[in-house]
């Protein structure tokens, strides 16, 4: 029990700082100011001021290696040292860096180590297994590398989001579904399930008597080795989350007077939405090891942001085409294809986007224009699976 009273100190030591000003305690936070970002517009900003080089890899199409309409790539789009895993919720497939089709990790069905369905999964490299998180059979199917179930347990507390951190997995359980059943904000579990269900302590929920929304809007995701990053709609932190537990905030997100009140958190204010546009939130964002992507809506109007954290400077992608519509991109200026926003993180410093063939086929007038950054117009086909385009970010 002393060990439990020295987190709940810590923890709300590190809340302290990160939702005041900027103190001799809590200088190691960066704080990222929105409001300069959002107002800081560009008629054209391109890609070649933030990146280094741009790959495609065409991902086979067969039977077997078709999937569905990928809706947040960030999440159902994760790489390891053997490849690429691809969720469409329904299936997990294998590609490989050339984007060969390796094989399929599990089956969807009723049988043993066979799931429902897939909220998310998850690597943990350090032991060469794969999780699947399966919320209508309440468990965890672990596989190996090639596909093949191992074992799986019981997960009873409804999380939407898995990772790995060590030999251990972390669930996020999301608002709503928090308080009423006795579970926090993250959670880990030993990669054997050996009952050592170890609680993270919530410094999130505040005690009320009101209900708090269901959201799913969250992120856990990872930049670094053994270090997992956490983020949550509405709240203006992010936080790094070491292999021993230890939880600090890295970023400060500073609203000023924009940020949308904690009110609209609760289930009787949720849908006020003409009062709710006249805020600025994030909706999500991408972190590779120099660069934020801030998916923001402000006033009810889609913004897209980059932030340099190495030299402290951005701007607002979105821009007013005069008739036109906006824009919302990076303008590619370095291999004449798709103009570019990323959807996930890499690693390696490396973000990605998921093309599919009609923009493509779209997007170039000729066979010639197509070939000289390595795809072919003639093969492709609009029922294809999408490629992935790999852009290397400067370091």
């Amino acid at each position: 029990m002393a060990i439990r009273r020295k987190n709940y100190i810590l923890i709300f030591a590190l809340v302290w700082a990160c939702n005041a000003p900027v103190s001799e305690d809590a200088n190691h936070v960066s704080v990222i100011k929105l409001d300069p970002l959002l107002t800081s517009k560009k008629e054209k900003v391109n890609l070649s001021e933030i990146a280094e080089s741009i790959e495609y890899i065409i991902l086979e199409t067969n039977e077997q290696s078709i999937f569905g309409h990928i809706v947040a790539p960030e999440e159902q789009i994760k790489f390891f040292e053997k490849g690429i895993l691809i969720s469409d919720k329904r299936k997990l497939l294998h590609f490989n860096y050339h984007g060969n089709f390796i094989g399929e990790i599990g089956k969807r069905g009723n049988g043993p180590t066979e799931y429902a369905d897939i909220r998310d999964f998850a690597i943990n490299p350090s032991l060469q297994q794969i999780a699947v998180l399966s919320p209508p059979n309440q468990r965890t199917f672990i596989y190996d590398y090639s596909g093949d179930g191992t074992k799986d347990f019981m997960v009873d507390f409804w999380p939407l989001h898995i990772a790995s951190l060590g030999d251990d997995f972390v669930y996020i359980i999301p608002k709503g579904r928090r308080k009423p059943h006795g579970y926090h904000t993250l959670k880990f579990l030993s990669h054997n399930n050996s009952g050592n269900q170890e609680l993270l302590i919530d410094y999130f929920d505040k005690k009320s008597s009101e209900s708090v929304a269901l959201s799913s809007n969250q992120r856990l995701y990872q930049i670094k080795d053994n270090e997992l990053s956490f983020w949550e709609f509405h709240y203006d932190t992010i936080w790094r989350i070491s292999p021993d537990r230890k939880i600090t905030p890295a970023f400060y997100l500073d609203y000023e007077e924009n940020k949308l009140p904690n009110k609209y958190l609760f289930d009787e204010n949720v849908s006020q939405h003409e009062e709710k546009d006249q805020y600025v939130r994030l909706w999500g964002f991408v972190e590779s090891e120099r660069f934020f992507f801030f998916d923001m809506d402000n006033k009810n109007k889609l913004n897209r942001v980059y932030f340099d954290k190495m030299l402290h400077t951005g701007a607002n992608l979105r821009f007013d085409r005069k008739g036109n519509g906006y824009h919302f991109e990076f303008h590619n200026d370095m291999d004449g294809g798709l103009h570019f926003w990323p959807d996930g993180e890499m690693g390696e410093n490396r973000v990605f986007k998921l093309v599919y063939p009609h923009e493509l086929l779209a997007h170039f007038s000729d066979e010639n224009s197509a070939e000289k950054i390595g795809l072919s117009l003639h093969s492709m086909d609009k029922s294809d699976n999408p490629i992935l385009m790999i852009v290397k970010l400067k370091d």
